[in-house]
């Protein structure tokens, strides 16, 4: 997948996408959340999953 491709997915800019990739910026946890249902991505990386807060 692009970061075009990607940015459109999650309805943000492609300068935002290279930010996260670089460690630019830090995705907050609610973001990282809501992307992840987006994305359909249940792994361990979603909070809450394995009964932790």
């Amino acid at each position: 997948m692009t970061q075009d491709e990607l940015a459109k997915l999650l309805n943000t800019s492609i300068s935002v996408i290279g930010r996260y990739e670089r460690d630019e910026m830090i995705l907050g946890i609610e973001v990282a959340k809501k992307n992840c249902r987006f994305l359909k991505y249940y792994g361990g990386l979603s909070a809450g999953r394995n009964g932790q807060s």
